[in-house]
């Protein structure tokens, strides 16, 4: 699927985010890999998974 939602500051119309939506299927798909990748996860200590998170960011752009 090749459609995206838009978020907009609505006062200004200026658009500051662009995220693409998702079939029935897809979200599924992320639940099932989520909830496997948890129980790992869960279990990594907390310097190692903000790294992940603060690497986000370059990973998207």
């Amino acid at each position: 699927m090749d459609d995206f939602q838009k978020f907009i500051i609505h006062p200004t119309g200026e658009v500051i985010a662009q995220v693409p939506l998702a079939t029935k299927e897809e979200v599924k798909q992320a639940i099932q890999l989520a909830k496997a990748a948890f129980p790992g996860w869960k279990k990594t200590a907390i310097g190692k998974t903000s790294r992940g998170f603060t690497s986000l960011p370059s990973i998207i752009d």
